[in-house]
């Protein structure tokens, strides 16, 4: 007997305890002399208190701990619906951006004196790397014809050819021989200096050819079209200078970036002659 009370002390001691604090509580409680509780239920309330506010505590803890949990839920999920509405609205905003821009160079083009222009849509990209070539939703219905300018608000796209090697431009479509294939050549000024040369497709670059040595062209001059030869009206942005260096002959090597980003294409304008403009 005494073994089993030693083996199971651990919870012989708290069940004691919580009997003779029951019974001294009770004895209070049913004596009518004292109005006061005595010394030993003082004693048993302070022991059995600590441990009751121990309880009490850690209730507390939990319960504020399970509010603070179920509010960062709530926060949490309040600001993903935030960051998507964000994302949502900045791509709202791009496209609004994008179409205030195209809204403006339309403006700009329609403000220009050198003509009409048609607003035509790139539809394909030429896949032999030798020539530079793309394909826009416009054709001789819209009154495109061949050797037409090609613009953009940033500077010369080229100009359009006709298919099959001839002059004849399809109905529906057209083709547009790039300013960087080596076919193409515009007549050229350096707006500083007015000096003239010949810009020519390389590729993925353009060269500013016949330019004299003693002409004064520098990096950083802007050329633009001179308006000679009938194929782009004058004061068309070519491209800035990136390099210049001394020829062996009578002619400098001037090396020219392209004003527009050929691989970034989406919309271009067609510069149409009155006598051929659609009303």
């Amino acid at each position: 007997m005494i073994e089993f009370l030693k083996q199971r002390k651990d919870l012989l001691v708290p069940a004691v305890l919580l009997v003779l604090s029951f019974g001294i509580l009770s004895y209070n409680s049913f004596s009518e002399e004292k109005s006061q509780p005595g010394i030993l239920s003082r004693a048993v309330l302070a022991v059995f208190s600590y441990p009751q506010r121990a309880l009490m505590y850690t209730a507390r803890g939990v319960v504020s701990g399970l509010n603070r949990y179920i509010y960062l839920i709530g926060v949490e999920g309040e600001n993903l619906e935030s960051r998507e509405r964000i994302e949502e609205l900045l791509a709202e905003n791009n496209l609004l951006l994008e179409e205030n821009i195209r809204l403006k160079q339309r403006v700009g083009f329609r403000e220009i004196s050198f003509g009409k222009t048609l607003e035509a849509e790139v539809i394909g990209i030429s896949p032999v790397e030798e020539f530079r070539t793309i394909t826009i939703n416009r054709g001789a219905l819209d009154g495109v014809r061949w050797g037409m300018p090609v613009i953009r608000a940033e500077g010369v796209i080229g100009r359009i050819i006709g298919s099959g090697g001839s002059r004849k431009v399809p109905p529906n479509v057209s083709q547009v021989l790039l300013l960087t294939d080596p076919r193409c050549a515009a007549d050229a000024l350096s707006q500083r200096t007015r000096s003239r040369g010949v810009i020519r497709g390389r590729g993925d670059y353009l060269t500013l050819d016949f330019m004299e040595r003693g002409e004064d062209v520098r990096v950083g001059d802007r050329i633009i079209t001179s308006g000679l030869g009938g194929a782009f009206p004058k004061g068309l942005f070519l491209g800035r200078v990136v390099e210049v260096k001394e020829g062996y002959g009578l002619t400098q090597n001037i090396q020219v970036e392209a004003a527009v980003d050929f691989s970034k294409l989406e919309d271009v304008w067609v510069i149409l002659k009155e006598e051929e403009a659609k009303p």
